[in-house]
């Protein structure tokens, strides 16, 4: 439906969109039951008729799955859904209006959004890397924290196999690693050439295993460098909103957390805003008498 829309809007030009719009009835209204990031086509439909002059409201996605339930018919179509947003819309007046946010806001939530994709996949490429460890050597799988360290994914660009592993021994592998300014690469050497020793087998399947951990662990740190990159974008952007400081001052707010709480709350004014933080920050600050912060106060 969105794209049908967006399709007419292109076509016909906004104000002759408009204009047929409004030859269909003496009052346009527009209504819209998401507003969120999956939405994009929609949201750019929005801010044309936000440019124009135009008013739409959110109609939640709770309301119209409830309200349709006193409409014929038990099957859940588009069309029908067009149908209950329409005339709720038409019969109620207390829904939210929508606004096109700010560039800052907007391009806080692309970034995000974009973090919250890349941290997904991190997880998902550390998880089928555990998984093939697991085929080819457990002691080595067991050995690092592969999703809060650098140094053994490094390892597992060039070293999968445990006959690799004891093959380089640890004096030339604490070398090589250190070539690659891979942190404490003696330690990371020590543990992987001892999770070698610890089995001598060649597990079935190991070879290809091994091409295809050498190439996750080559997608990891180009993914992890893509995250940095992202990160410092976000920090640059958060800084140049007047609201940065103020929602740094909070405890446990850094530039990261408080760019997905300004992407979240949108164009809040600085002086309504300073108010609610400076309550927020009195009563998440206060002193405590408990060990776990000495009592420099909870965080």
């Amino acid at each position: 439906m969105t794209a049908l829309l967006a399709a007419y809007a292109v076509k016909l030009g906004m104000a002759g969109f408009l204009a047929v719009a409004r030859e269909k009835a003496e009052e346009v209204r527009w209504a819209v039951d998401i507003s969120g990031r999956a939405s994009a086509l929609l949201l750019a439909l929005l801010a044309l008729l936000v440019a124009h002059g135009q008013q739409v409201v959110y109609v939640p996605g709770r309301t119209v799955n409830r309200v349709s339930a006193a409409y014929r018919g038990e099957g859940k179509t588009d069309a029908k859904d067009a149908r209950v947003i329409a005339d709720q819309a038409r019969m109620r007046r207390d829904f939210t209006p929508l606004d096109t946010p700010p560039e800052l806001v907007s391009t806080l939530q692309v970034l995000t959004n974009y973090r919250a994709d890349l941290i997904a996949d991190r997880v998902r490429l550390i998880n089928r890397l555990r998984d093939l460890l697991v085929d080819i050597c457990p002691a080595l799988e067991r050995a690092f924290d592969y999703s809060a360290a650098k140094g053994p994914v490094v390892l597992l660009t060039e070293y999968q196999t445990p006959a690799a592993l004891r093959r380089i021994g640890v004096k030339r592998l604490t070398a090589w690693l250190q070539r690659r300014k891979v942190r404490n690469a003696d330690d990371v050497a020590a543990r992987a050439v001892e999770a070698a020793q610890s089995q001598m087998t060649a597990l079935p399947g190991e070879k290809r295993a091994a091409k295809l951990i050498c190439d996750l662990a080559h997608q990891l740190l180009s993914l992890d460098e893509r995250i940095k990159d992202n990160d410092r974008e976000i920090r640059e952007t958060f800084h140049t909103d007047p609201r940065a400081e103020i929602i740094e001052s909070m405890p446990g707010m850094g530039p990261i957390l408080g760019a997905e709480f300004v992407a979240i709350v949108g164009d809040l004014p600085v002086p309504g805003f300073s108010s609610v933080v400076a309550s927020a920050r009195s009563g998440g600050g206060r002193r405590c008498r408990r060990q776990c912060c000495a009592g420099r106060g909870c965080r």
